[in-house]
């Protein structure tokens, strides 16, 4: 491999780190602030790189366990959209850098929301697969917070039951073969302070847990109500559409060919670890028509890009 500008501060994290704590003992607290540093020079570097020379091809910044980028790679996938895809730890870049993901680098163009990149997928190929329609957006809209919800209530009872600490790494990829080891390393030193930072900002607790799936259950409610008619696909056409594949995302992590073939621990695998009480209303909300609807875009279009 090459090693380029953006490698510095990698290569100054593995040499840094330990003398700088020898040499001034430095705290936990010194430690992830010198990696913060670290990570926004890296940012920095991959940006001026990218504005100096595009690609012509696409790049997928991502997370593995994700509702938004699944919606992406989903949608990219299904069409046939030739992209790389970049994995990084989750929630450390938003902490680190404010980056969120997904985010789709082309030439020198920089999307960093799902929602952006539809519109984009949509003037650059023309497909009406991504057609952002009145009654797509208004959808687009309600079932970005599901999201919101879904993620409260499940990241929760994900890292707050029994084996919650240790099932947080996991979940954000210390177990991945795509995320480079230096990001791994800096996983382990910052977890004590990620994790403390996500459960904060997210309101993750019992209360918030209970509200979040109550908000989701009402939503759900709206898109059985669309479903009533015998449509097969959400907006009533004779085939999937992006708000489709939305919704399934959004609701998917816990489907078993969810991002298939790159996670070592995929929700499906983790949902035998919880708590029964959630292992029952995962049951409720998938034997609803919208959950058998996020089900069935999974077993009928998800596997069968897996196969391609």
């Amino acid at each position: 491999m090459q090693l380029t500008a953006s490698h510095l501060p990698a290569i100054l994290s593995l040499i840094g780190t330990p003398l700088l704590t020898l040499r001034y003992k430095l705290s936990w607290k010194g430690i992830a602030g010198f990696y913060m540093a670290l990570l926004l020079l890296r940012q920095k570097l991959l940006v001026k790189k990218l504005m100096e020379k595009g690609s012509d091809c696409y790049t997928l910044e991502s997370i593995g366990i994700s509702h938004y980028v699944e919606t992406v790679r989903f949608c990219m996938d299904y069409k046939g959209i030739q992209y790389t895809e970049q994995e990084s730890v989750g929630i450390m870049g938003v902490m680190t850098t404010g980056r969120t993901v997904p985010r789709l680098l082309y030439g020198r163009t920089i999307l960093g929301d799902s929602k952006d990149i539809m519109r984009f997928l949509y003037g650059s190929t023309g497909d009406e697969f991504f057609s952002p329609t009145q009654e797509a957006l208004r959808l687009e809209k309600k079932f970005d917070k599901i999201g919101i919800h879904l993620r409260r209530w499940a990241y929760y009872h994900v890292l707050c039951s029994p084996g919650g600490y240790l099932r947080g790494l996991r979940v954000w990829g210390i177990d991945s073969k795509y995320i480079p080891i230096w990001q791994k390393t800096l996983l382990v030193a910052m977890y004590p302070l990620l994790r403390v930072f996500l459960l904060a900002i997210l309101g993750i607790n019992e209360k918030g847990a209970a509200k979040g799936y109550e908000n989701l259950c009402e939503i759900l409610q709206e898109v059985d109500e669309i479903l009533s008619d015998g449509r097969e696909f959400i907006l009533g056409g004779a085939g999937p559409s992006y708000s489709d594949f939305q919704f399934a995302a959004l609701m998917g992590p816990f489907e078993v060919n969810y991002n298939p073939g790159r996670l070592t621990t995929t929700g499906h695998e983790l949902m035998k670890e919880l708590p029964s009480e959630f292992q029952t209303q995962f049951a409720d909300l998938y034997s609803k028509p919208s959950g058998r609807h996020a089900h069935h875009i999974y077993e009928s279009f998800r596997m069968q890009v897996e196969k391609a």
